[in-house]
Order: structure tokens, then sequence, then C-alpha cells
């Protein structure tokens, strides 16, 4: 069994959610051919999936896949659900039919008559088998960090800015811990995940204006100075019931907490 949970819960049920050729103006030019598009666009998207499956091969993300691509996550589900699903979409070993419900299906799970609990096998199962699926398909996924919210996610990583502008690098340090060396996060079902930064930079916030660095400066003292962003990250391996993920892009907002408490007005925008 490659994930074994402590459940004492009642599940919410996730269900994760041709160009025309240009006209001829001359009578003696050929027509673009579309099948040749879609020929080269093929061949194109076969070349990065094969770049991608030989990289997963080795546990290293591709940078060549597009941050489009992958997988936003639900930063407000304060389960965490989808950390399940990854843990044990990516696991050494197998996941029974009856794990996968036991998991993810929190009517087969919480229906004490066996009977009623077999006939719920034929309409649960393929429900949480398209979402595990979907999971096992993909390593690349993006996660919000810090957002303001009402209530507080089960997977929340708060960044900020301790330290004063360094002018040799023209930046700002991002500090939690050691930044995202080795941070880790769990859900109810004590599935967690480890992030691990691919490059020094991702804690860092350059800003070259030195205008703008200045306010932002005037507001780390202040401490009115929010910070939130996105994390992109590629999920390397599965050790017990932890993901290793290597964290690709970091996409920070920097704004003003006294006049705009929930982010909605931001000051820079830094991609690391």
């Amino acid at each position: 069994m490659p994930f074994k949970i402590t459940l004492t819960l009642s599940l919410a049920l996730i269900a994760l959610a041709a160009c025309n050729p240009k006209a001829a103006s001359d009578r003696n030019e050929q027509p673009a051919n579309p099948a040749a598009k879609i020929d080269s666009a093929a061949a194109a998207a076969q070349t990065v999936a094969a770049e991608k499956a030989a990289d997963d091969a080795h546990g290293e993300p591709n940078k060549s896949v597009p941050f489009g691509s992958y997988t936003k996550l639900d930063y407000e589900d304060q389960r965490a659900v989808w950390l399940t699903y990854i843990v044990s979409a990516h696991a050494n070993e197998p996941t029974s039919d009856e794990e996968l419900l036991n998991m993810f299906s929190p009517r087969y799970y919480n229906e004490p008559d066996a009977f009623k609990k077999r006939e719920l096998v034929a309409t649960e199962l393929p429900l949480v088998k398209t979402s595990f699926d979907k999971y096992k398909a993909q390593k690349y996924y993006s996660l919000e960090f810090s957002r303001p919210q009402t209530t507080t996610p089960a997977i929340n990583p708060t960044l900020f800015v301790s330290t004063p502008y360094d002018f040799a690098k023209k930046s700002f340090l991002v500090s939690h811990g050691d930044c995202l060396k080795d941070n880790s996060y769990g859900n109810y079902q004590q599935a967690s995940i480890t992030f691990n930064t691919t490059a020094a930079n991702q804690c860092q916030i350059r800003i070259d204006d030195l205008t703008l660095a200045k306010k932002i400066e005037e507001l780390r003292v202040k401490n009115q100075l929010g910070l939130t962003g996105t994390f992109y990250f590629y999920v390397k391996k599965i050790e017990g019931n932890n993901a290793k993920a290597l964290v690709t892009r970091v996409h920070y907002e920097l704004y003003d907490k006294s006049t705009s408490p929930r982010g909605e007005t931001v000051l820079a925008s830094v991609d690391a």
C-alpha cells in the first residue's frame, strides 16, 4: 500500500474541475497549407512531450514546459485534498480501488451498510479515478501563497521581506526560514510536500527602479509591506507520504497593506 492515512474525516468530495490559411492576395500566390501548420504544431507538441517524458524519467523538470500548462491547485482548499492526490498518484506502488474510495469518496467512506457501500462503487469509483488519472499524468503544478484570506488554507507558505534593500544586487531578499529550502507542509490526511528552490535568485525580488525600491523599503520598515504570489513547481519524487517538489519559478507581488489590505493594488510584480 503506497499511501496509508489515518482517516478521522468527513471528506468533502473533490471534483477536480485551426487557424484559417491566409488568403492569397495575388492569384499567383500559393495559399497557406493548413495541414502543414497542423503537422508542424503536432510535431512541436510531440517534441515537448518527449523531452518532458525524458526529464520525468530522470526526476528533473523540463524548462521548456510552459508555465501556462502547469495545473493550478486550489489554494483555498482548507483540507488540501489535492496533496493526497499528488502523493498517491505518484507513489512507487499502485493504489487499490478500495484505497482510492476511502481516501477520496466521502459517500463511500461514511456509508456503514456493506451492501449500500458495494453499490456505491459503480458511481463513485469512476469519479475518483478520473481525478486520480489527471494527477497521475501531471507533475507540474502552481500554488498561490500568502493570499489575504478570511480563512486559513491548509497549505499556506508565508513569505515576507525582512531585510533592507540590497543596492549591490538591486533586490529585496525573501525570508522564511531558509526561503524555500526544505520547507514542508502537510494536510489532514497526513500527506505532505517539501519545497526546494532550483536557483538562488528565486528568493530575491529584483527592483531596478530606485524610486520604487525606496517606497517598498519605507513600507517594509513600517511593517506595511504585503507580499503574495504563486509557486510553480515540479514533483520530483515521493518518499513515503511526502512529495519532494522543485520550485521552477516564483511570481511575487508586493503591495501596501495600509491602503490595499487584500492586495488589490500591486506595487511591483516580479518573476524569479
